[in-house]
Order: C-alpha cells, then sequence, then structure tokens
C-alpha cells in the first residue's frame, strides 16, 4: 500500500511542478497555428515575470517559423517588439524576417515601425542568421 502512495505524492508533486512553470509557448503557438489567432498566446505572455518573456516569445515564434506560419510568426514579432523593443531577440528576428522573408515582412512591418525599433548594426553583430 506505501508504495502507490509514494507513486501518488511524485505525481502531485510533479502536476505541481509544471503549473508552475507557466504555460507552454509550443502549446500556444501551434493552437494560435490553428486558430489564426495570437491574442491567447500573447495573453499568457504579457502574465509572465519579465524576464521569462524573451524566452516563451522566441519558442513561439521559432515554432511558428518552422511550421511555415511565417505571416503569423512575423506579427508575433511585431507584437512582442512593441511591448518590449530593447529586447535583443527582437532584433534578431526583425533581420530574420527580412532577409528570409522580405514580401512578409513588407506586409507586417511598415517604415515608422521600423524606424522605430529595427537597428540594423546591433541585429547584425549580436544575432547571426541562416541566410
Amino acid at each position: 500500500m506505501v508504495p502507490w502512495l509514494v507513486v501518488a505524492l511524485l505525481l502531485v508533486i510533479a502536476v505541481a511542478l509544471l503549473a508552475k512553470r507557466g504555460p507552454s509557448p509550443i502549446a500556444l503557438a501551434r493552437a494560435a497555428a490553428e486558430s489564426q489567432d495570437l491574442a491567447p498566446l500573447l495573453q499568457a505572455a504579457d502574465a509572465l515575470p519579465l524576464k521569462q518573456r524573451p524566452a516563451f516569445f522566441h519558442a513561439a515564434t521559432l515554432t511558428l517559423w518552422n511550421g511555415w506560419q511565417r505571416p503569423l510568426a512575423a506579427q508575433l514579432v511585431r507584437e512582442f517588439a512593441n511591448r518590449h523593443p530593447d529586447e535583443r531577440l527582437v532584433q534578431y528576428w526583425l533581420r530574420q524576417m527580412l532577409q528570409i522573408e522580405p514580401a512578409v515582412a513588407g506586409q507586417t512591418f511598415d517604415e515608422p515601425f521600423l524606424a522605430g525599433v529595427y537597428r540594423p548594426d546591433e541585429a547584425k553583430s549580436c544575432c547571426q542568421t541562416s541566410s
């Protein structure tokens, strides 16, 4: 009987630890791709502590990017850039979009937006793209 109690206790602890980690950016990005709606993903990101948001954003954007949801990934990059313009990951993803998906970038990032957030020298020096 005692081994089952130990297993049950470990299961409860594992569930509690997983719940404490917060929402999965990958699962939320996949759901966003299905629904074409970023709102739940953005709400989850906004609820995270500031230090966790860049990693969350990067994982979600990478999931959309690798899933060939480039227009949705560009929208997410724009949203994150508007919320956190000084994050270095913003520069990486802006450069990725501009170099690899210029048509998508042109539809999503207008000149005033780019003038306000994109720093090409910083993007080039800190973040190598795969192009």
